[in-house]
Protein backbone atom coordinates (compact mmCIF):
# COMPACT_ATOMS: atom_id res chain seq x y z
CA UNK A 1 0.00 0.00 0.00
CA UNK A 2 1.22 3.49 -0.75
CA UNK A 3 2.07 5.89 2.03
CA UNK A 4 1.76 9.66 2.24
CA UNK A 5 5.53 9.98 2.07
CA UNK A 6 5.74 8.00 -1.20
CA UNK A 7 2.87 9.96 -2.75
CA UNK A 8 4.50 13.28 -1.84
CA UNK A 9 7.87 12.08 -3.13
CA UNK A 10 6.30 11.07 -6.46
CA UNK A 11 4.39 14.33 -6.86
CA UNK A 12 7.19 16.62 -5.71
CA UNK A 13 10.31 16.58 -7.88
CA UNK A 14 13.57 17.85 -6.42
CA UNK A 15 13.29 21.65 -6.24
CA UNK A 16 17.06 21.99 -6.77
CA UNK A 17 16.79 20.42 -10.22
CA UNK A 18 14.17 22.95 -11.24
CA UNK A 19 16.18 26.03 -10.29
CA UNK A 20 14.56 26.36 -6.86
CA UNK A 21 11.04 26.25 -8.27
CA UNK A 22 8.47 23.59 -7.51
CA UNK A 23 7.37 21.46 -10.43
CA UNK A 24 4.30 20.32 -8.57
CA UNK A 25 1.31 19.10 -10.53
CA UNK A 26 -1.63 20.07 -8.33
CA UNK A 27 -4.19 17.89 -10.13
CA UNK A 28 -1.94 14.85 -9.98
CA UNK A 29 -1.22 15.42 -6.29
CA UNK A 30 -4.92 15.76 -5.47
CA UNK A 31 -5.74 12.60 -7.46
CA UNK A 32 -2.95 10.66 -5.74
CA UNK A 33 -4.04 11.90 -2.30
CA UNK A 34 -7.66 10.95 -3.00
CA UNK A 35 -6.56 7.48 -4.11
CA UNK A 36 -4.42 7.12 -0.99
CA UNK A 37 -7.33 8.20 1.22
CA UNK A 38 -9.53 5.53 -0.37
CA UNK A 39 -6.82 2.88 0.10
CA UNK A 40 -6.34 3.85 3.75
CA UNK A 41 -10.08 3.78 4.39
CA UNK A 42 -10.37 0.29 2.85
CA UNK A 43 -7.29 -0.88 4.74
CA UNK A 44 -8.73 0.39 8.01
CA UNK A 45 -12.00 -1.51 7.65
CA UNK A 46 -10.22 -4.63 6.36
CA UNK A 47 -8.07 -4.68 9.49
CA UNK A 48 -11.07 -4.03 11.76
CA UNK A 49 -12.91 -7.00 10.24
CA UNK A 50 -9.81 -9.20 10.47
CA UNK A 51 -9.30 -8.42 14.15
CA UNK A 52 -12.98 -8.93 14.92
CA UNK A 53 -12.84 -12.34 13.23
CA UNK A 54 -9.74 -13.39 15.16
CA UNK A 55 -11.16 -12.25 18.51
CA UNK A 56 -14.50 -13.94 17.83
CA UNK A 57 -12.70 -17.14 16.89
CA UNK A 58 -10.57 -17.10 20.02
CA UNK A 59 -13.57 -16.48 22.27
CA UNK A 60 -15.69 -19.06 20.43
CA UNK A 61 -13.08 -21.78 20.83
CA UNK A 62 -12.55 -20.95 24.50
CA UNK A 63 -16.26 -20.96 25.31
CA UNK A 64 -16.83 -24.27 23.54
CA UNK A 65 -14.01 -25.93 25.55
CA UNK A 66 -15.78 -24.93 28.79
CA UNK A 67 -12.62 -24.94 30.88
CA UNK A 68 -11.63 -21.96 33.03
CA UNK A 69 -7.85 -21.96 32.29
CA UNK A 70 -8.51 -22.11 28.54
CA UNK A 71 -11.08 -19.34 28.83
CA UNK A 72 -8.67 -17.09 30.77
CA UNK A 73 -5.88 -17.74 28.25
CA UNK A 74 -8.20 -17.04 25.34
CA UNK A 75 -9.37 -13.74 26.79
CA UNK A 76 -5.74 -12.74 27.44
CA UNK A 77 -4.89 -13.56 23.81
CA UNK A 78 -7.90 -11.57 22.64
CA UNK A 79 -6.81 -8.60 24.77
CA UNK A 80 -3.29 -8.68 23.28
CA UNK A 81 -4.79 -8.90 19.79
CA UNK A 82 -7.05 -5.93 20.49
CA UNK A 83 -4.16 -3.87 21.89
CA UNK A 84 -2.04 -4.53 18.80
CA UNK A 85 -4.97 -3.74 16.53
CA UNK A 86 -5.66 -0.48 18.33
CA UNK A 87 -2.05 0.60 17.89
CA UNK A 88 -2.09 -0.35 14.20
CA UNK A 89 -5.41 1.37 13.54
CA UNK A 90 -4.21 4.56 15.26
CA UNK A 91 -1.33 4.74 12.75
CA UNK A 92 -3.75 4.38 9.85
CA UNK A 93 -6.08 6.98 11.34
CA UNK A 94 -3.23 9.47 11.78
CA UNK A 95 -2.06 8.94 8.18
CA UNK A 96 -5.62 9.36 6.91
CA UNK A 97 -6.00 12.62 8.87
CA UNK A 98 -2.81 14.02 7.28
CA UNK A 99 -3.99 12.99 3.81
CA UNK A 100 -7.42 14.56 4.31
CA UNK A 101 -5.83 17.77 5.59
CA UNK A 102 -3.66 18.01 2.48
CA UNK A 103 -6.66 17.22 0.28
CA UNK A 104 -8.59 20.04 1.92
CA UNK A 105 -5.92 22.72 1.55
CA UNK A 106 -4.36 21.65 -1.78
CA UNK A 107 -6.91 23.37 -4.07
CA UNK A 108 -6.65 26.69 -2.21
CA UNK A 109 -2.88 27.21 -1.93
CA UNK A 110 -0.41 28.58 -4.41
CA UNK A 111 1.97 26.08 -5.99
CA UNK A 112 4.88 27.49 -3.99
CA UNK A 113 3.05 27.22 -0.65
CA UNK A 114 1.78 23.75 -1.49
CA UNK A 115 5.28 22.69 -2.51
CA UNK A 116 6.74 23.94 0.77
CA UNK A 117 4.06 22.18 2.83
CA UNK A 118 4.51 18.95 0.87
CA UNK A 119 8.29 19.17 1.27
CA UNK A 120 8.04 19.72 5.05
CA UNK A 121 5.44 16.98 5.46
CA UNK A 122 7.57 14.56 3.45
CA UNK A 123 10.64 15.37 5.54
CA UNK A 124 8.81 14.86 8.83
CA UNK A 125 7.33 11.47 7.97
Amino acid sequence: MKTLKSVLADALPDAGLLGGEYGLDRKRLIAELASLADDLRRGYWFRVCGVATVVAGIVGIAVSMNEIPVLVTAFAAAAVCLFGATTMLKGITDELARVRMLLTIAPELTIEALGEIAEKASASL
